[in-house]
């Protein structure tokens, strides 16, 4: 009836932090794709703790650029990707985040803060464990999701960031399947070579466990590759409590916190999109697909957002839960400066210490 036309349609509105960066040391390279940088440095976010990560995974590059010429910005636009909308201007001074997307250029160095779970009514009877309850929709984001947005913000214009949970066994499938095509094989001990294959901006790099218990994936962590051997990743799912700002890395800061969890039993492959990147919902696909369009329609009102699927995965591979989580597309508009930034999103600057 009309009580839960009213209810169904959900609002999930994540929040954002952005920590101080403090200086940790100099990055390892004083040039990038032949353009000298001015002192790029590792920064740590000031005050971000995480129990979980190695403290390596709370860091992230500041890369400022000595005064360009037009040629090496145009150089510069085309090694990462050429998707920023940042202009050239002879005086002004430019960093690595200028030359990304603007999806990227506007969750970048930014900690999420997610909302909480919201109940959505006309569901008891669906959950595995809970039937006599009604679900609730989740918003996560994890690197796997993140990989998979930013990755399509690589091959087409886009003027948002979606943020969601990308489940692994269906990120690995995905990423074998037609939409990708397998560019390179790191075996166990070859994670050195990372930064130098010739990738491309918008690359996917996987990160499989090598272990003599197979499961049913082995995929640990995903990141992009921005160029010029340089990474973006978010370190972990969204945990309470938890920071695990989105960051950009070299191989070596994008490997360390996975080489630290497992050991060094971990390789890793590229992947590149052969056509354009599908929207989540088509490749994670929620058990729940169905049912939520018979509620829609029977109570007047869709649920608001795609919905995908959170699992959880037994020991022993099996599935032995799905939670429901929601695509949230976040409005992207370019500033003033040319770079894309978050719109109608609250973001808290975090003071130092």
């Amino acid at each position: 009836g009309r009580d839960v036309a009213l209810r169904t349609h959900l609002t999930l509105r994540p929040g954002f932090r952005r920590f101080p960066l403090v200086r940790v040391s100099k990055a390892p390279f004083m040039q990038l794709a032949g353009v000298r940088t001015s002192q790029a440095s590792i920064m740590r976010f000031d005050g971000a703790t995480n129990s979980v990560l190695h403290p390596s995974a709370l860091t992230t590059l500041n890369v400022p650029f000595r005064a360009l010429s037009q040629q090496r910005f145009d150089h510069l636009s085309q090694v990462f990707g050429g998707r920023s909308q940042v202009t050239f201007e002879p005086n002004r001074r430019y960093d690595l985040i200028d030359f990304l997307p603007p999806a990227a250029q506007a969750i970048v160095n930014l900690d999420l803060e997610l909302p909480a779970p919201q109940t959505l009514e006309g569901t008891t009877g669906w959950s595995f464990r809970e039937p006599e309850n009604n679900m609730q929709v989740f918003l996560d984001a994890n690197c796997h999701g993140t990989s998979w947005a930013l990755a399509r913000a690589y091959r087409a214009e886009t003027r948002q960031m979606l943020l969601f949970f990308g489940d692994m066994a269906e990120m690995d499938q995905a990423l074998q399947g037609d939409t990708f095509q397998l560019i390179e094989d790191l075996a166990l001990g070859q994670l050195n070579l990372l930064g130098v294959l010739p990738m491309l901006p918008g690359d996917i790099v996987a990160f499989y466990e090598v272990s003599e218990w197979p499961r049913m994936t082995m995929l640990l962590h995903s990141a992009v590759h921005i160029g010029a051997g340089l990474f973006i990743d978010k370190p972990n799912t969204e945990l309470a409590g938890e920071d695990s700002p989105y960051r950009i890395g070299t191989a070596e800061m994008i490997s360390t916190p996975l080489l630290h969890a497992v050991g060094s039993a971990v390789r890793a492959s590229v992947w590149r999109a052969r056509r354009s990147v599908p929207a989540p919902s088509a490749v994670f696909t929620s058990s729940y697909a169905e049912q939520l369009k018979v509620l829609a329609r029977s109570s007047g009102r869709p649920v608001g957002f795609p919905i995908v699927p959170q699992f959880e995965h037994g020991l022993g591979g099996g599935i032995t839960n799905e939670a429901m989580c929601a695509v949230a597309a976040l409005p992207v508009e370019i500033g003033e400066d040319g770079r894309g930034r978050l719109t109608r999103i609250k973001v808290q600057e975090v003071a130092n210490g």
